[in-house]
């Protein structure tokens, strides 16, 4: 899955997100694998900025308040990003259990169709053999 890591890394560079947070790993499904630890990490940066802009706004210092802010806003972005991302993962994710259950009904729907034809054509030979001895 490193092509989506990538992706996800590029995506987020894009955006001109740079926190020190992990980028989204995925499974073999592509199902974020580590959804927890980009959460706590938002999380605790989010806190951090937080604390920083309450401490500056106190102490007047503008410029402070200012990076802080626009940091929040990348915050804000990488959220909904990775929620965004989620998302499509879990909807990826639905649709392939539904083909799943499709394909199964298929499966199933055809075993009943060669079961229905087999007893057909047996019932069909019994019937040649009976009408052989008469």
């Amino acid at each position: 899955m490193e092509a989506k890591d990538k992706l996800a890394e590029d995506v987020l560079k894009d955006r001109g997100i740079s926190f020190d947070i992990p980028a989204p790993k995925y499974d073999e499904n592509g199902i974020i694998t580590n959804y927890e630890a980009i959460s706590a990490k938002i999380d605790e940066a989010h806190n951090e900025l937080i604390d920083q802009y309450n401490a500056a706004a106190a102490a007047g210092n503008e410029d402070l308040t200012k990076t802080i802010d626009e940091a929040i806003k990348k915050y804000d972005d990488y959220s909904a990003a990775i929620l965004e991302n989620a998302q499509r993962q879990n909807d990826i994710q639905k649709e392939i259990e539904s083909t799943k259950n499709k394909i199964q009904e298929l499966k199933d729907s055809i075993t009943d169709i060669n079961i229905e034809l087999y007893k057909t054509s047996m019932e069909t030979i019994d019937n040649l053999k009976d009408l052989n001895e008469k």
